[in-house]
């Protein structure tokens, strides 16, 4: 009796064995890694809500910002952020986001005046990370790796003031240039006193060489349609202040209510991806 049981223990042995590797590869099926990921380019300079990679206020560090994978053949852990000073030079990981959390990194090690690049990875439940080699071909480069130069904010930013050609209502507002060469535009938020933004204009830079306070001074004053400034500001050079945004209740007048605001400014040069931004500077309007 042993030896039939036995027997019988080895059939069923063998029959298990069998049926295992007989069955078809779906049932333990290869996954893919995950795909590349794509950080968002900056989708303007003159939207009521800014995303992408751009500078934050103040000009204290970088926003990173991508877009999250959508696929059902991997469950995504986590992205991770990947910094360098070159494209050619190497990428170092400097932090992690979790799938669960919105698709935004916050680099306040960045330091001003200087170039840096940056690509995001994912990584899956089973630790299989994205395949940066895609990274790095040339008709995929822009895509997954972007760059973005911290520049010096504008100075001389404060409450603005109101000159004898304006009224309390018309305020207008007065900055220096951080560096030269200037850059080629600069563009100016005002925000109600919940930080909504109601106002968004912007001008090329120069056009004030001549009014007298020097070259690196600029100016807007408030108004709710585009102007051209030698019309308002009494400058010899020409150019335009361009209204991209009048919030329809709060700034569809030539001159603000009367009530608390802030405003900031923002400043772009031509030759690659730089950019500053001042925080935001409180003021107000004390008659109606």
């Amino acid at each position: 009796m042993k030896k039939n049981y036995s027997y019988l223990f080895y059939l069923l042995l063998t029959g298990l064995v069998t049926f295992l590797n007989s069955c078809p590869e779906e049932v333990n099926p290869e996954f893919d890694p995950p795909g590349p990921v794509r950080i968002l380019p900056n989708n303007g300079d003159t939207t009521i809500s800014e995303s992408g990679l751009r500078t934050t206020l103040g000009s204290s560090g970088i926003i990173v910002e991508w877009e999250k994978l959508q696929t059902t053949d991997n469950v995504i852990k986590e992205y991770r952020i990947f910094r360098s000073k070159g494209i050619d030079s190497a990428f170092k990981q400097i932090g992690s986001v979790l799938s669960t959390e919105d698709p935004v990194f916050l680099d306040m090690t960045a330091s001003r005046d200087t170039t840096y690049y940056y690509y995001v990875t994912a990584v899956d439940t089973r630790n299989r990370t994205s395949d940066t080699s895609l990274y790095f071909r040339p008709d995929s480069v822009s895509i997954y790796i972007r760059f973005i130069t911290l520049e010096q904010p504008a100075s001389g930013i404060q409450p603005p003031f109101y000159p004898m050609d304006t009224t309390s209502t018309k305020p207008l507002f007065k900055w220096c240039y951080p560096k030269l060469p200037t850059p080629f535009k600069c563009v100016l938020h005002i925000a109600n006193s919940g930080l909504q933004t109601i106002w968004i204009a912007q001008k090329p830079a120069g056009v004030f060489e001549t009014c007298g306070e020097g070259a690196p001074v600029e100016y807007i004053t408030y108004h709710h349609l585009s102007y051209l400034t030698n019309d308002s500001l009494r400058c010899s050079n020409p150019g335009a202040v361009v209204v991209n945004y009048s919030h329809p209740i709060w700034a569809q007048t030539s001159r603000l209510a009367k009530g608390n605001y802030y405003w900031r400014l923002s400043c772009y040069w031509p030759d690659g991806n730089r950019e500053s931004r001042t925080n935001w500077i409180a003021f107000s309007i004390t008659r109606d």
